[in-house]
């Protein structure tokens, strides 16, 4: 495929990166990769399906959330479908997998969105804020993914990797 023959309205990377928030991606004792069903890069249009990709270079304990273009934040894994956080390492995770009843079918709000993954050596989930422990798909009482990254990074005696992952949403 050439640059040339993609139409002018569809973009083939994300436009915003989230420089920020992804300041600490790679950094930790515990790799963790993120893809998707359309590639690292992923730009899906609404109604499209979704499915997140993860691994670990050891088994770990996993968190994931979403940030929408509107500011929401929501978490997306562990949740009601697979209620563990725990995941065995050098194995391909995929969100939803064949264990959870649903489809990840892309909606609005338009614009640059983030998915978020933390990995940890240990159950941290006594640990975790009540909001972020009981709330799946719900927007979280934070408005960026700083506060969840500050939450996790005040937890004592455990080591902590993370990874992000830039989805454009368009028409």
């Amino acid at each position: 495929m050439r640059r040339k023959s993609v139409p002018k309205e569809l973009s083939l990377k994300p436009k915003k990166d989230f420089t920020a928030a992804r300041k600490n991606d790679g950094v930790g004792p515990i790799a963790l990769s993120l893809s998707s069903s359309r590639g690292k890069n992923p730009v899906f249009r609404l109604g499209q399906k979704m499915v997140l990709f993860i691994e670990t270079s050891r088994d770990s304990y996993l968190y994931c959330f979403y940030r929408q273009a509107n500011g929401k934040v929501m978490k997306i894994f562990p949740n009601r479908h697979h209620k563990s956080a725990r995941i065995v390492g050098s194995t391909l995770r995929s969100i939803p997998g064949k264990s959870m009843k649903f489809d990840w079918v892309i909606e609005p709000p338009l614009g640059a969105e983030l998915v978020k993954c933390y990995a940890f050596d240990r159950n941290v989930s006594a640990d975790l804020p009540k909001a972020i422990r009981d709330l799946d798909f719900q927007t979280l009482p934070y408005r960026s993914l700083d506060g969840i990254t500050r939450a996790f990074r005040q937890i004592k005696n455990a080591a902590i990797a993370e990874n992000s992952m830039v989805v454009n949403v368009e028409k």
